[in-house]
C-alpha cells in the first residue's frame, strides 16, 4: 500500500516520556487511518539511552502500515530529521519528538489541510498547550496573518510541522547542535521556506501538546546559543522586502489590526477542544485540566516585537541590493576628533580601491550626527536614532546582525569603542567568522583617586574577553599597544598601529611668521566633558588674569557626553566662550601665541594634530598617547598630569609664561612639531600604514 503520510519521531535521552508519545501517535494513527490514510512511522534514535533503545525497539504502535526503527550516530536533531526523512515513504512528513503529544485528530487533520492546499504548504496545530515548567496555552494564526515582518525577532510558528517530503529534498535540515553559536533548526527551516514562496497554515481544532523539562532542547538552546538562527535567504534585503511587502503595508496602514487581534485565543471549554485535552490526560495525566485553566494564553501575534521586523524592512529599503566591503558600527558621527579618524579612514579605503560600498550604523541615542555630510559617497547609513527611536540597544544589534548577515557577510567589520559597539561584540561577534573583525584602541578611561591613577577597563576588558573573536586591534597611540601586549600576552601579531592621518596646514618656512603675528591669546579646543578637565579653565583664567592681565583665553567646543556648568568660566573678564566648533580653522582665527591641552586621558587627540600642523605651540599634559606628539622642549611643552587642580593650573601658567616671553622657544618647538607631523602623520605614510594593515592577503 502507498504511504500517504509518515511520521518521523525523533528520540534522544527521553526514556520517562516516549511510551506516552507513542501512545499518542497510536491514537492519532487509528483515528486517521479510519478516514482512509496510509500512515508510516520512522523512529530515529540518535544517541539514545539504553531505556528509549528498548522501548523503541518493541514499538508497533496500531494505525501504522509500518514502523521503522533506524540508529544514528548525528547528535544533532536537524541531522536526525533528514536521516528519517530519507527513508521515508510517504509524501508528507509529520515532524514529531519523543517527549510531546499531539491531539488524536491531528494527523487526520493535518492530511486534509494539505491535500487542499498542495505540496507548498507546511501546516501546525492552531492551539499549543504547554505542560510542566512554564505552562501557557498559544492560539497559531496561519500565514495570511502572521507574515515574514515577525520572523525577524522571533520565530512566529512551531517545530511540529507537517511538509511535502520535496521540500526537505531541497532544503535538509541544518545541523545546529547545541553551542554557542547559532540554533533553532526549526526556526531556520521555516524562514528557508517561506523564502521559497511556501504558505503557512494553522489547522482548526489540532492540538500539539508541548513538554516543558529543564533539559529539553529549546531550553538549552535559550541558555547556550547565541538566540540567533544562521543568515537566512528570507532577510536578503531585495527578497525580504518583496515577501513583506503586504504585511508591511498592513502594519502602517492599519496599526491596529494586531491589537485586534492578539486578545483572540484557544477556547479551552469548546466541545472539541475540551474533548481533545480529555484524551490526552487519560496518556499524560501532566496535561490536567486544572493546570490548563490557570495557564496565561495568547497568540503568535504578541511573538517577539513587530517593531524590529518593521524597523528591518525599512533598512532594508534603505540597503537595496547592495552588498557591502566595510561595516563600521559607530556611537553617532558628531563634529570631533574620533569622527574624524573614522572619516578619513572610510575616505582612504575607498581612494584606493579596497571599498566599493561601505554600510555606517549609528547605534545611539541622544547625540546629534553633523557630519554626515563629509561620509564618502558610497557609503550606506543606517542611523537608529532616525529609523527606530523607540527600539532599544538589544533590538538595535539584533537589526545590525540581520543587515551584515545579508549583505556583508565577509566584510571588514570596524568597532570603535561604546555601548552599542560592546553590546553588540559581547552577543554576536563571534557569529561573524568570515568577516574581518577589527576593533579600535584609543585609551581607557583615567581618574585620580586619593592621589592616585585609577585605570577603568573599559576598552581592554572587551579586548581580554573577545580576544579570540577579534582579528584585529587598530591603536592611535603605540602606548595603548604597549600595554595590552604586556597584560594579555598571546596574540602580539593581531595589534597594529594608525596614526591618525593630518595634512599640514603651513609650510615650515611660515613658522617664524605665524610667530611673529600671534595675538595675546592662548586657545583651548575640545569637549567641555569630564574627561577633557574643563575644571581647571576657570583656575588658569584666574591665574592669567593676575599674571599677563592682556592674555584672553579663548575656549571652543561644548558639552557633548557630560554636563558642564560654564557659567564661572564664562564670568572671568579673559575668558572667550566660542561654543562649538566645526572647524580648526575658526581657532585659528583668534591668532593663538599657543594651544592648550587639558584631559585625564587620552589616545592622540586629533586636535593636537591640527595644532601641529597649524604651527602652534602646544602645551598638554603627559596622559596616553600625547608623548607621541608633545615631546616636552622639543615638540611642545609636555606636563606631568597632576591629580591636584590647583597644583595643574599652576603649571600650566608657567608654561603659557614662558611661552610668552620666549617667542624663539615656540618657533623652536612649532618647526619641529611640524616636521614630526610631516614624517608621521603625513598623506603618504597614512596611505601606506592603510595598506599594511587592511590589504594584506589576509586582511
Amino acid at each position: 500500500m502507498a504511504i500517504d503520510l509518515t511520521v518521523i519521531l525523533n528520540a534522544h535521552n527521553e526514556d520517562g516520556y516516549i511510551l506516552r508519545t507513542l501512545i499518542s501517535m497510536e491514537e492519532a494513527a487509528v483515528f486517521a487511518s479510519k478516514l482512509g490514510i496510509a500512515l508510516e512511522l520512522i523512529i530515529v534514535l540518535d544517541r539514545p539511552t539504553n531505556g528509549v533503545r528498548q522501548i523503541a525497539a518493541k514499538a508497533a504502535p496500531a494505525g501504522f502500515e509500518k514502523t521503522q526503527v533506524i540508529e544514528v550516530d548525528n547528535g544533532s536533531l536537524g541531522l536526525s530529521r533528514n536521516s528519517g526523512a530519507a527513508v521515508a515513504s510517504g509524501d508528507w512528513l509529520f515532524l514529531q519528538d519523543a517527549d510531546d503529544l499531539i491531539s488524536y485528530n491531528a494527523l487526520a487533520e493535518f492530511f486534509f489541510s494539505a491535500m487542499r492546499h498542495g505540496p507548498r504548504s507546511l501546516h501546525v496545530c492552531d492551539t499549543l498547550i504547554a505542560f510542566g515548567l512554564d505552562p501557557h496555552i498559544a492560539t497559531y494564526f496561519g500565514g495570511d496573518v502572521v507574515t515574514p515582518i515577525a520572523f525577524v525577532d522571533a520565530h512566529p510558528f512551531v517545530s511540529r510541522v507537517l511538509c511535502h517530503r520535496s521540500l526537505l529534498e531541497q532544503q535538509p535540515f541544518a545541523d545546529l547542535r547545541l553551542t554557542r553559536g547559532y540554533a533553532y533548526e526549526d526556526w531556520f527551516f521555516n524562514a528557508e521556506a517561506l523564502e521559497k514562496g511556501y504558505t503557512f497554515h494553522s489547522v482548526p481544532h489540532t492540538i500539539f501538546f508541548y513538554r516543558q523539562r529543564i533539559s529539553g532542547l529549546l531550553r538549552q538552546a535559550n541558555t547556550i546559543s547565541a538566540r540567533q538562527i544562521p543568515p537566512s535567504k528570507l532577510f536578503e534585503p531585495s527578497k525580504f522586502l518583496r515577501l513583506a511587502a503586504e504585511g508591511y503595508s498592513r502594519y502602517k496602514e492599519e496599526p491596529h489590526w494586531r491589537e485586534r487581534l492578539i486578545p483572540r485565543q484557544t477556547d479551552v471549554n469548546h466541545p472539541v477542544v475540551f474533548d481533545l485535552i480529555v484524551a490526552a490526560n487519560r496518556i499524560e495525566p501532566q496535561i490536567c485540566w486544572g493546570e490548563i485553566s490557570r495557564s496565561p494564553r495568547f497568540n503568535n501575534l504578541s511573538f517577539g516585537n513587530v517593531s524590529i521586523g518593521v524597523a528591518y524592512y525599512e533598512m532594508c529599503q534603505v540597503i537595496g541590493d547592495r552588498k557591502f566591503d566595510d561595516v563600521f558600527l559607530l556611537p553617532f558621527l558628531g563634529a570631533g576628533g574620533a569622527e574624524r579618524y573614522f572619516l578619513d579612514l572610510m575616505h582612504q579605503l575607498t581612494a584606493v580601491g579596497a571599498t566599493h560600498n561601505s554600510l555606517v550604523f549609528l547605534g545611539q541615542s541622544g547625540h546629534p550626527s553633523n557630519w554626515l555630510d563629509r561620509l564618502p559617497s558610497n557609503a550606506t547609513v543606517i542611523d537608529f536614532e532616525l529609523l527606530c527611536p523607540q527600539l532599544d540597544e538589544q533590538a538595535r544589534i539584533l537589526l545590525t546582525l540581520k543587515a551584515i548577515q545579508a549583505c556583508a557577510n565577509d566584510a571588514r567589520l570596524h568597532m570603535k569603542p561604546s555601548p552599542y559597539a560592546h553590546a553588540f561584540a559581547h552577543r554576536y561577534l563571534h557569529l561573524l567568522k568570515d568577516c574581518t573583525r577589527i576593533y579600535y584602541r584609543f585609551t581607557d578611561a583615567r581618574t585620580f583617586v586619593h592621589g592616585q591613577i585609577i585605570e577603568d577597563p573599559y576598552g581592554f576588558e572587551l579586548v581580554s574577553s573577545l580576544i579570540e573573536d577579534i582579528d584585529v586591534v587598530v591603536a592611535d597611540n603605540q602606548l595603548v599597544i604597549d600595554e595590552d601586549r604586556r597584560r594579555l600576552g598571546v596574540y602580539r601579531e593581531r595589534w597594529h598601529l594608525l596614526y591618525a592621518r593630518q595634512v599640514p596646514r603651513v609650510e615650515a618656512c611660515d613658522v617664524a611668521q605665524i610667530t611673529a603675528q600671534a595675538a595675546p591669546a592662548v586657545a583651548w579646543a575640545s569637549r567641555l566633558d569630564h574627561q577633557k578637565r574643563p575644571g581647571l579653565l576657570p583656575l588658569i583664567a584666574a591665574r592669567l588674569k593676575i599674571r599677563v592681565p592682556e592674555l584672553m583665553l579663548h575656549v571652543f567646543g561644548k558639552p557633548v557626553l557630560n554636563s558642564f556648568a560654564g557659567d564661572a568660566l564664562a564670568a572671568h573678564a579673559n575668558v572667550r566662550m566660542h561654543g562649538e566648533f566645526a572647524r580648526f580653522e575658526e581657532v585659528l582665527g583668534v591668532k593663538p601665541l599657543c594651544f592648550l591641552f587639558t584631559s585625564f586621558f587620552e589616545g592622540v587627540p586629533i586636535v593636537l594634530l591640527e595644532a601641529a600642523a597649524s604651527a602652534l605651540p602646544i602645551i598638554a599634559p603627559d596622559v596616553g598617547g600625547v608623548r607621541e606628539v608633545v615631546e616636552d622642549g622639543e615638540t611642545g611643552v609636555l606636563l606631568p598630569s597632576l591629580a591636584d587642580d590647583e597644583a595643574m593650573a599652576d603649571a600650566v601658567v608657567e608654561a603659557i609664561l614662558a611661552y610668552v616671553e620666549r617667542p624663539s622657544l615656540r618657533e623652536f618647538v612649532a618647526s619641529n612639531a611640524l616636521a614630526r607631523l610631516i614624517a608621521r602623520n603625513g598623506e603618504q605614510t597614512y596611505a601606506c600604514r592603510i595598506a599594511d594593515i587592511f590589504l594584506r592577503e589576509n586582511g
